[in-house]
This record gives structure tokens, C-alpha cells and sequence, in this order.
């Protein structure tokens, strides 16, 4: 109708007039974040979404993650009724499935809906969810924003635009980072499990004689439908957990802290709208329903640590050394580190008493010795081959163990050193 194709019209003027915003900001905003940090920009200036396109770029990701807490409730779902019942149920365990999967799918879609309302970027909590690993600002969220957080809406836009841009630089500077942040939210999903008791007390009211008796089974289902029968998602894989939260606190605390360094002293106001960011970051606008339904929870509890961890090691041994722990995923902070940064930060000291320390080069030196190891246990001479410049785990076990500092803790006395 012309109704629609006029608001059609007006949209895409608003979206070209948001477009043009964002680009201004990005061309300001890259050359405070290059003084910030060494990881470089991709030259790319984010797109401007709307709620539904965020819903459509996003889509593929979420099912990635949700599919197996689906395939686990429907499951749970057949596993709690008694073996007559399913034997008298036959084919219809099939039909409840795709009944348990629809609903399941509705009720992902009033989630999502509900986020893509409130969500600001397409890396809000730290990582892609765009499978084309796309940059974008959901700019219909400013003037909600802005109110909020009680500051001009073109401070706001060039606060969101700086933490975008920061994403993207060490998403293209780090390959294997989004990947695996995927990976951990990926196996954190197949490690819930569900607490079907509920569910259990009431099978146990069924009986399977009623089952064909038409009155008899009416009064057992409206039983049943008084009954609270929602199964209660738990995490049977606690140590995935730690993981994913970790890695998401460490990618948010270091954006926190290069925004820190680009944006404060330029403009004074861009303090206080982080510690509000901070604040609703806090709050998990959106999550909460996520979490409550899915068990998956994004909400980088440890963010503000982990800012804290990358401003002191910035102080104690420069930008340039800060930026390449992120070379290997072995040489990164850990949940401990996180908690107690001033080991951590005595072990990068130690380090970098080497002027030309390289976190890649530590690996295939590791590598060396450990062929030359392996050689004179053969009787060979084979102690002079190199490595192959391979990644190998076994230099600090896996990466879930590694202490993170690249080279061992160097345990110095003066812990405190760094601030």
C-alpha cells in the first residue's frame, strides 16, 4: 500500500541519515583507537541495522547454540514417562518431539524479539553473532540510550561506534578468537542438562490403563495441566562455564580499556558513560530471559576485573606488550589471573627483560627441545631439528590450564610493581 512504501521511504532516509552519522564517528574514532592500541583497523565502517535485520543475521548463530538445548528437553521430555506409557505411545513420541521443538522455536523467537529491541551492536557481549562476521550498530536504540544513560545522543553514537571498531580490531588481528569464543558458548550448550522432577512426579500419576478410557483420561490430563511441569535448565559442566565467562570478560575488559585510553581524556563525558555501559552490562538487558530459558548466559560477569588486569599490565609494560598477549590463546589471562592479576603481570615483566620477546617464537623453542628430547631417546642426533612452527599444547598442558603469561610465573617480589 502507499502507506507502507512511504514509511518504507522514511526509514531508508533516517537509515542513510544514521549511516552518515556512524561513518563521521568511525573516521574520528580510528585514529584515537590507533593511539590506544598497536592491533590494527580493518578499514571497514559498521553497518546500520534494524531490529529485523539483526534478527535475520543473526538467526543462524543462535540455532548453533540452541539446537542441543533443545535436542536435550525433548529428550528429557520422553525419558521421564513411564516404559508402558511409552510403549502405548508409539508414534506419538515422534509428534511430541516436533510439538516440544516448535514450541521451543516460539519461544526463542519472543526472545530474540525481545533482544532485538535492546541490543546496540551485533558484538555486544563480546563476540560476532553475524555467521558473515559482519560489523553493525543498531542505531533505533540511541535516543532509548542516551536517555538512559542521561548524555548527548552524539557522545553515546561515538562511544558504540569506538567499541565496535575495538571489536573488530582484535576480531582481525586475533583469526582463531571468534571462532573459538563460538566453540566455548557451543560446548557450555551441549554440557546443560535438565532437572526433570517435576515432570517425574507427574508421569508417576499417569496411568497407563486410562490411557484408553477417553474420560479417564481427560480428569489424569487436567490433572496435569494444574501442575508446574517446566523443566529447570542446569549446568552439569561447570569448568565450560568458567571458560566462556572468562573469555568474554577478558574481550570486554580489554575493549573497556582501550576505549579508556582513546576516548577520556578527548572527552571527559565518554567516562561516565562507560561506567553506565558498565552498569547495564551489569544488568544483562535481554539476557535474562535467555538465561532463564536456554541456560545460556553471556553477561562477562568479570569484565570490570579483567579492565582492571589489562589497565595495570598497560601501566607495567606498555600497549605494545599488552596487545601481543593476545598472540596465543595459551598466553592469555586466566579466571585466577583475572581475580589476582599481580602474578600474571610479574610473569609478562619477566618477559619482557627480552626486548625481542615473541610468544610464537617461546612455542617452537619449546618445540626444539622436546624433538631434541625425543631424538636422543631413540639414539638418534636429532637434537639440532627445529620445530615446525606448529602450535603445540604441550608447552603449559591445554589452554584451559595454561597460567597464561607465555613463559611460567616469574613469582617477583615486588607484585605490586605494575601500578
Amino acid at each position: 500500500s502507499s502507506t507502507q512504501a512511504e514509511s518504507s521511504a522514511a526509514s531508508e532516509v533516517y537509515k542513510s541519515q544514521d549511516y552518515k552519522a556512524v561513518e563521521d564517528s568511525t573516521s574520528l574514532v580510528e585514529l584515537w583507537l590507533s593511539n590506544a592500541t598497536i592491533l590494527p583497523s580493518n578499514g571497514k565502517v559498521p553497518e546500520v541495522w534494524d531490529p529485523s535485520e539483526w534478527l535475520s543475521r543473526t538467526l543462524p548463530t543462535w540455532k548453533r547454540f540452541i539446537s542441543p538445548v533443545a535436542e536435550s528437553l525433548n529428550e528429557a521430555q520422553k525419558d521421564v514417562l513411564p516404559e508402558e506409557a511409552k510403549q502405548m505411545a508409539g508414534s506419538l513420541l515422534g509428534m511430541l518431539a516436533q510439538i516440544g521443538g516448535i514450541n521451543m522455536g516460539m519461544q526463542l523467537g519472543r526472545i530474540l524479539g525481545d533482544i532485538a529491541t535492546s541490543v546496540t551492536s551485533v558484538s555486544e557481549w563480546g563476540f560476532s553473532l553475524d555467521e558473515k562476521q559482519g560489523s553493525a550498530l543498531l542505531t533505533g536504540q540511541l535516543d532509548t540510550l542516551a536517555e538512559e544513560f542521561n548524555k548527548p545522543k552524539r557522545e553515546v553514537l561515538i562511544y558504540l561506534c569506538a567499541r565496535e571498531l575495538a571489536h573488530q580490531r582484535l576480531f582481525a588481528y586475533v583469526p582463531w578468537l571468534e571462532e573459538r569464543l563460538l566453540l566455548a558458548v557451543e560446548t557450555y550448550s551441549r554440557g546443560l542438562s535438565l532437572d526433570t522432577s517435576a515432570m517425574e512426579e507427574a508421569s508417576r500419576s499417569i496411568d497407563p490403563e486410562a490411557l484408553s478410557d477417553p474420560s479417564r483420561m481427560q480428569d489424569m490430563f487436567q490433572q496435569i495441566q494444574n501442575m508446574d511441569l517446566s523443566p529447570q535448565i542446569v549446568a552439569s559442566n561447570e569448568h565450560a562455564g568458567i571458560q566462556l565467562d572468562t573469555m568474554l570478560s577478558l574481550v570486554e575488559g580489554w575493549v573497556d580499556n582501550v576505549l579508556a585510553d582513546a576516548l577520556f581524556e578527548r572527552i571527559p563525558v565518554m567516562e561516565s558513560i562507560q561506567k553506565s555501559w558498565s552498569a547495564r552490562r551489569a544488568m544483562k538487558p535481554g539476557l535474562e530471559n535467555m538465561a532463564g530459558n536456554t541456560g545460556l548466559d553471556f553477561s562477562a560477569s568479570h569484565a570490570d576485573e579483567a579492565a582492571e588486569l589489562w589497565r595495570r599490565l598497560t601501566v607495567a609494560v606498555g600497549i605494545d606488550r599488552r596487545d601481543h598477549v593476545w598472540d596465543h590463546p595459551d598466553f592469555l589471562p586466566t579466571a585466577d589471573d583475572i581475580a589476582h592479576p599481580a602474578e600474571f603481570i610479574d610473569g609478562i615483566l619477566g618477559e619482557s627483560d627480552n626486548d625481542e620477546f615473541n610468544p610464537i617464537s617461546e612455542i617452537e623453542k619449546l618445540e626444539r627441545e622436546l624433538n631434541g628430547q625425543s631424538g636422543n631417546s631413540r639414539g638418534g642426533d636429532s637434537t639440532q631439528e627445529g620445530g615446525s612452527g606448529r602450535e603445540d599444547d604441550s608447552r603449559a598442558g591445554s589452554s584451559d590450564e595454561a597460567d597464561g603469561s607465555g613463559n611460567g610465573k616469574n613469582n617477583a617480589d615486588g607484585s605490586e610493581d605494575d601500578k
